[in-house]
């Protein structure tokens, strides 16, 4: 399923950009294995749900600055959806 939506997410990215390629979400493994060792680690916290996923966010942000940030927010809803 889930190798069949990020077929759609691309013909869907290449019909917006009219024609051309272009990545549009899904994570590169390094970010996605990142995403969820922070989510294992910031579990621990005793803070809001929102609050944690805005550290582990930011954390993604200064590690990976050439990733999108759409990117990197979609590597924290599979990184949660793996727990």
């Amino acid at each position: 399923m889930r190798q069949r939506l990020a077929s759609w997410f691309s013909q869907l990215s290449v019909w917006i950009a009219g024609g051309r390629f272009v990545s549009l979400l899904f994570p590169r493994g390094a970010l996605l294995a990142r995403a969820i060792q922070l989510i294992n680690e910031v579990e621990l916290v005793h803070n809001g749900g929102e609050a944690r996923r805005h550290q582990v966010y930011a954390a993604l942000i200064k590690q990976f600055p050439s990733d999108t940030k759409p990117s990197i927010a979609l590597a924290i809803e599979l990184a949660i959806q793996e727990r």
